[in-house]
């Protein structure tokens, strides 16, 4: 590990300001295989079926990232932007380039999204899961920005855009942060992650279970409302978007809210909030119940990645681990693990109503983490500044 640099080298307001509006980007480029797979299909006649590997590229490679984020935090946020740039000149030149392409993409979300979080919350130590929260509401944007790119410029011209705005990203961070890194003493790099194991279970699980309802509700809440109201039609996707749009807004909000009240309160209520929401979408009669129930789930979950996020840097600055970036790529496959079980449940039962059972357990053992974790003193502490920063920058 790194010495703790010292306290100039915390970002500057400079730095901190373009670590949150470059993220606006990492929201384009991490959502981009929603408008680009169909264009892949249409332009050059590969089967769905054959792109659809592309996702389980990205997931893998975005994991991979993850992992290797933390063992130098600034030095990934400028090579993440990089690997993004790389990876998208090369998904401008279609099938097959785009496999490779979309792999380095993913190697580059996965260093650069870690990174970023880690980063937002070092510059503000007195206010991390408020921090983390809006930094998450840029990415909201740069992903509801995707659709309109893809139709305003054409197939090939998207990524090829987006490569170059992250090039540019990755030279002005390559230029603008090694200057504020600390070197490492001898031999510190070697030393294992420190704090207690049990932390890192109980954090990585808290993860698992949030990226895996936030991904089940938002996947499968569509379906639901076309199936069980069939006559709603092209109107079932409003049910999404009341998703979606709930957790964007939530996020907005959020710094506000949790400076009104303890973190510890808020976090408990937006697991009952959320809870709450996925019981008024089993018992819906109506698509207005079911997009009722969707927007409060939204709501729910907004500020609870960002609570989240905000303990595992908290505890890490702390012990003076780097174990941060681990946690968050084993605790991101919850997002593609649940929805798949809640998928298979609802297939053997016959409704797709069985899916929303899982989003509810998970809430329901994140309620039970979290108790368990402040009863072994894994404390919600997000608002003290730690006398020691150490997330190996």
């Amino acid at each position: 590990m790194t010495e703790p640099p010292p306290a100039g080298a915390r970002l500057d307001g400079r730095a901190a300001r373009a670590v949150y509006a470059a993220f606006i980007l990492i929201g384009t480029c991490n959502v981009i295989l929603g408008p680009l797979i169909p264009r892949l299909h249409a332009r050059q006649g590969v089967p769905l079926e054959t792109l659809g590997v592309l996702f389980p590229i990205q997931f893998v490679a975005q994991g991979v990232g993850a992992v290797l984020s933390s063992r130098n935090v600034r030095r990934s946020l400028w090579l993440g932007y990089g690997f993004i740039s790389v990876g998208l000149a090369a998904v401008a030149f279609g099938w097959p380039a785009a496999t490779v392409g979309i792999a380095l993409t993913g190697v580059g979300l996965g260093l650069a999204i870690p990174a970023s979080n880690l980063l937002a919350a070092q510059a503000h130590p007195g206010r991390r899961a408020a921090a983390i929260s809006q930094l998450n509401v840029l990415w909201g944007l740069g992903a509801l920005g995707v659709p309109l790119l893809f139709t305003v410029l054409r197939d090939t011209i998207a990524p090829a855009a987006l490569a170059g705005a992250t090039a540019l990203v990755a030279i002005a961070f390559a230029l603008m942060l090694p200057a504020l890194s600390s070197p490492a003493a001898p031999g510190e790099g070697r030393r294992p992650a420190g704090g207690p194991p049990w932390a890192f279970v109980i954090l990585t699980a808290e993860l698992f279970l949030y990226t895996g309802a936030e991904a089940t509700a938002g996947g499968w809440v569509i379906a639901l409302a076309g199936e069980r109201h069939t006559a709603a039609g092209a109107g079932s996707n409003y049910v999404g978007s009341a998703f979606w749009g709930a957790l964007l807004f939530g996020r907005v909000v959020a710094p506000a809210v949790i400076g009104a009240v303890s973190e510890r309160t808020l976090h408990r209520f937006c697991l009952a909030l959320s809870g709450a929401g996925c019981v008024a979408i089993l018992i819906a009669r109506s698509p207005w119940g079911t997009a009722a129930g969707a927007l409060v789930v939204g709501l729910g979950m907004a500020p609870l990645f960002p609570l989240i996020a905000a303990r595992l840097v908290a505890f890490t600055e702390r012990h003076r681990s780097r174990a941060s970036g681990t946690v968050f790529a084993v605790g991101g496959v919850g997002a593609g693990a649940l929805p798949w079980i809640a998928g298979i449940a609802a297939a053997k039962s016959g409704g797709l109503w069985v899916a929303f059972l899982v989003p509810l357990a998970a809430l329901a053992a994140m309620g039970g983490l979290l108790a368990v974790g402040r009863r072994l003193g894994l404390g919600e502490d997000t608002a003290t500044p730690s006398p020691e920063n150490s997330l190996g920058v």
